[in-house]
């Protein structure tokens, strides 16, 4: 039985810190990577990683734009709730980061 693994990747440095964990699901034969690019991973001004890691060989399954600008509490708590919905399009087995298990 295959299962399910989602990641949700939301910045640069989060991406360098699990791109070898990644690369382990994605050779696993028993698992099945899902990948959400979120937030500042998927914009120009924060470097825009989504591009590499469209280059080092991942899919993506899902995009998740939910930034406001304003960088204070207000507007990252907006951003949180933005985000929240989105989560629950992970169907996973083996949930990481913000991904539940919705069977």
């Amino acid at each position: 039985m295959t299962r399910k693994i989602c990641v949700v990747v939301t910045a640069r440095p989060s991406y360098s810190r699990v791109k070898t964990v990644l690369e382990a699901v994605k050779q696993h034969p028993d698992l099945q990577l899902q990948l959400v690019v979120a937030a500042s991973a998927l914009l120009e001004r924060y470097g825009r990683v989504e591009e590499q890691i469209i280059a080092d060989g991942f899919d993506i399954d899902a995009r998740v734009f939910m930034v406001l600008e304003g960088e204070n509490p207000t507007s990252m708590a907006k951003t949180t709730g933005m985000a929240s919905s989105s989560w629950r399009r992970c169907s996973t087995d083996l949930p990481t980061g913000r991904c539940r298990n919705h069977r």
